[in-house]
Order: structure tokens, then C-alpha cells, then sequence
């Protein structure tokens, strides 16, 4: 095999050219992060009585540079609300420490909003956090975001010790999603969250976060704690959970008598029927609900999904927004037409989001459930996915499916037309057997109605494109084939 002998003066060009382009795109970054610091000093240094914004995402920040915010201003600074975003930064637990001091010359706040994501925040930034509430007393609303760090079990505990402090909180939304919490960490916010607090709205985002069975059955022993919530959000997606877990979480709703809005995403767990149950019993104490956002994708549970969630919906008729993802859930005709039969009842409903995508329910039962819909003259916004594929592996025992046709795009436009109220259709009809005929009954159906703000039908995502409007936006006049 030969060798190519390489020019060192080719080789000396190369290297000096790749080292002024890095330099170059140093300097710009340095630019950049110096100009928005500068900006965020000037900002701290005006001292407004109106709210502070600080943006600093995204921008190679540095611990010293937080530290500089910090020392800005030895006064007490009067603004109301504070929102700092340093996302994205490699920021490490010394900065934290740094952050706790900008926080704690802001007395008044009642509105703190911390965008930490994706840094290299521990356990010891938790704390410094923390350290930082009793400085601000007066808070009544508390986001702190810090997806993607390095917060081990630890963490949440500091941050519930926190909480002790703020005695006038009424919103509380954390996000703690892939860090290393576990069901130590859970059990630890737990024990340490305070009691006897004014909590409204709680939002807590664990997802990819290990907490498993044990963890998940903390959060349904720190429901009990919630005496005054109106809206509870739990993001929980891949975290382990089975049907234990799932009946532990919910165990406590029937007590929560002020509930109003839910939202469960339990996605991508191990829930089995038997989960599924305990769920729809669970919500069928809470009939005062107005708001559910209930996620089971992919948990391939069968029938009985759809049964008992159905029949927890007969509980639900003050719901007025409807969000309900059972996809890749197999749950095949019987299912869908479970789902159908309990729509009707939901006579308040003006928000319905349905995701049965890889469910194979047939277009027997696309015609039931669409049936359904039409009787829900409330409806002002429906997002509906059904997208059934007769090759989705080995796993799925049912029958392949027959697929959608002319004869339910019919269907379909039959029901807009009786919506009367809708202003927004987003319809996913992937993998269907509907010709340019049935594309122009449904495109002659959104045509009558006078003005909708957002159309968007993906009859089949590789054969049909609708989304033609009219100038002003408000009208689909026509459709084409890709």
C-alpha cells in the first residue's frame, strides 16, 4: 500500500485558517455574552418597580458573571416579580450560590421564575436556592425549572426545606425531568413539604427521573397535603411506574374537594388494566373536574383501557377541555366504541384532544366516535389522531384493521357541519384509503363555515396535503396531492 506525503505548508495553511475561524467564533460569543450582561446590569442598576426580566440563555455564561449580577446593587431592590433564565449554560453548583444572593436583595417579590435547565446544577445548588426563600416571604407564585442537571435525591428535599418559608405561595410549579431523583428524593420532598400551606396550582415534572413504584406512591401521600389545590399537574412519563405505583398516586383525589383541572402524563410506563382501573375510579371522585389531560401512550393495556376510562368520563360531565392520549393502546373496535359511547354525555366540553393513533379500532368505529363528536355543539376546538396501521409488529394480536375511506371522510364532514362553534380542526387521518372525492367533501365542509383561525387536516402524511387558504387565512379553498 502506498503513502500520499502530505505538504507541511498546505498543513500550517489549514491549521492557521481553522484557528482564526475558532477564534473568530470565540470572539463573537464573548460579544454577545458581554452585551447581554451588560443589558441584565443595566436593567438591576434602574431598579424598576415593574417586573425584572433577565435572559441570559444560551450564552457560554459563567459563574463569575453570575456573580457579577449579584454585586451589582447592595440596596434592596423593589420590583414585584423577577424572571431569570440562564438555560443552557454549563452553570455549575458555585453559581448557585451566586443566584442566591441576587435573589435575596428582592424583597418584594411576589412572582419568581428561575429557567435553569440543562446546566450542571446539583444537589448543593438546590440548597443554595433554598437558603434564598426566606429573603422573599411575600412570594405567591414560584417557578423553578432545572431539567437536565446533575440534582440527585437530595435536591427536591432542599427545595421543599425552601417552601417551609413561603407561607403566602399559591402557585408552585417545579421541573426536576431527567435528573437522578428516585424514590429517595420523592420521599424526601414529601416528609419536608410543608402542611399547612395555600397551594392553588402545583405542577411537578419528574419525568425520566427513576422514581418508580415507591416514588409515585409518595406523590399520592403528598396529595393529602393539598387541602386547597384547584389544578394539579404530574409529568411522570418513563419512570417505571405499574399499576401499584398508578393506584398509590391517585389514591388521595377523592379528598381534594376544590379540584378543577388535572393533568396525569403517565406515558410510557408499565400500567397494566388493573392501573387503568384504579385511575378511572380515582377520577370518578373528583366530578367537579372542568379541565383533564390524561397521557397512557404506550402501554399496549387492551380493551379494558378503554372501558374504565370511559366509564370514569360518565363521572365528568363539568369537564369543558377533554385531553386524552391512548395511543398504542390496542384497544381495537370495542374500545374505540367504548370511547364514543361516553362523549355524549360531556354536553359542557368545548376543547377535545384525542389521540387513538395505533389502536387499530377500524372504520367502523372512526364512524362511531365521529358520530359522537357531532352531538358536543359546545365544541369550539377539536384535535383528533387516528392513525391505525395494520403493520405494528409482533406484539399486537388484533385483527388487521380496515382502513379509512370515502365513505367516513363523508362521515367526517357530516360532523364539522354540525359543529357550528368550532374555530380551530386539527384532524390526523394517516395510513387511510381516502381519494381526492372524499378530500373534497371534507375541504367543501370546512368551506361553509364564515371564519376559523386554524385548519389542519393530514389526511394521509405521504399522498395528501390541505392546507390551502383563502387570502385572509380564514377559509380552506383547496387541497393537493404531493
Amino acid at each position: 500500500m502506498g503513502c500520499v506525503a502530505s505538504n507541511p505548508k498546505s498543513s500550517q495553511k489549514e491549521g492557521s485558517s481553522f484557528s482564526r475561524q475558532t477564534s473568530t467564533f470565540d470572539n463573537d460569543a464573548m460579544r454577545v455574552r458581554t452585551a447581554k450582561l451588560s443589558n441584565a446590569i443595566s436593567i438591576l442598576q434602574a431598579a424598576p418597580d415593574s417586573n425584572i426580566s433577565i435572559f441570559l440563555a444560551s450564552i457560554e455564561l459563567q459563574s463569575e458573571d453570575v456573580q457579577t449580577l449579584a454585586n451589582t446593587t447592595n440596596t434592596t431592590l423593589p420590583s414585584a416579580g423577577l424572571i431569570v433564565d440562564m438555560q443552557n449554560n454549563n452553570l455549575a453548583n458555585k453559581a448557585g450560590r451566586y443566584l442566591r444572593m441576587l435573589i435575596s436583595k428582592f424583597s418584594r417579590l411576589q412572582t419568581l421564575d428561575l429557567y435553569l435547565s440543562r446546566n450542571c446544577f446539583g444537589n448543593d445548588a438546590c440548597r443554595e436556592l433554598a437558603e434564598a426563600m426566606p429573603a422573599v416571604t411575600g412570594l405567591k407564585k414560584l417557578r423553578i425549572l432545572m431539567e437536565d442537571n446533575n440534582i440527585g435525591c437530595e435536591g427536591p428535599k432542599f427545595i421543599a426545606d425552601g417552601l417551609t418559608s413561603l407561607t403566602e405561595l399559591t402557585h408552585l410549579e417545579l421541573n426536576f425531568r431527567r435528573n437522578r431523583i428516585g424514590s429517595l428524593g420523592i420521599q424526601g420532598f414529601m416528609e419536608r413539604f410543608p402542611r399547612n400551606n395555600r397551594i392553588q396550582e402545583f405542577n411537578l415534572d419528574l419525568g425520566y427521573g427513576g422514581i418508580e413504584n415507591t416514588g409515585c406512591c409518595e406523590l399520592g401521600t403528598l396529595v393529602s397535603k393539598l387541602e386547597n389545590v384547584i389544578s394539579i399537574s404530574f409529568m411522570l412519563e418513563r419512570n417505571d411506574i405499574n399499576s401499584e405505583g398508578a393506584a398509590g398516586l391517585v389514591r388521595n383525589f377523592g379528598k381534594l374537594n376544590s379540584l378543577k383541572a388535572l393533568c396525569l402524563n403517565l406515558a410510557r410506563n408499565q400500567i397494566s388494566v388493573q392501573g387503568a382501573e384504579a385511575l378511572a375510579f380515582a377520577l370518578g371522585k373528583v366530578p367537579n373536574l372542568t379541565r383533564l389531560v390524561l397521557n397512557l401512550s404506550e402501554h399496549r393495556i387492551g380493551y379494558g383501557c378503554a372501558k374504565y376510562i370511559s366509564q370514569s368520563l360518565s363521572y365528568l360531565v363539568n369537564l369543558e377541555y377533554l385531553d386524552l392520549n391512548l395511543w398504542r393502546n390496542y384497544i381495537g373496535y370495542d374500545g374505540a366504541a367504548c370511547i364514543s359511547d361516553s362523549l355524549p354525555e360531556l354536553h359542557n366540553l368545548a376543547y377535545l384532544k384525542l389521540n387513538l393513533g395505533h389502536n387499530s379500532i377500524g372504520k367502523e368505529a372512526c364512524d362511531h366516535i365521529f358520530n359522537a363528536i357531532s352531538q358536543l355543539t359546545n365544541l369550539q376546538e377539536i384535535e383528533l389522531r387516528f392513525h391505525d396501521s395494520n403493520f405494528i409488529g409482533k406484539l399486537c394480536t388484533v385483527e388487521p384493521v380496515t382502513m379509512i375511506d370515502d365513505q367516513n371522510a363523508e362521515n367526517i364532514a357530516l360532523c364539522i357541519r354540525k359543529l357550528k362553534n368550532l374555530h380551530r380542526i386539527g384532524i390526523t387521518l394517516a395510513e387511510n384509503e381516502i381519494t381526492s372525492k372524499g378530500t373534497e367533501v371534507i375541504s367543501q365542509a370546512i368551506k361553509s363555515f364564515e371564519k376559523l383561525d386554524e385548519v389542519t387536516f393530514d389526511l394521509d402524511l405521504h399522498l395528501l396535503k390541505v392546507d390551502a387558504f383563502s387570502e385572509d387565512k380564514t377559509t380552506l379553498v383547496s387541497y393537493q396531492r404531493l
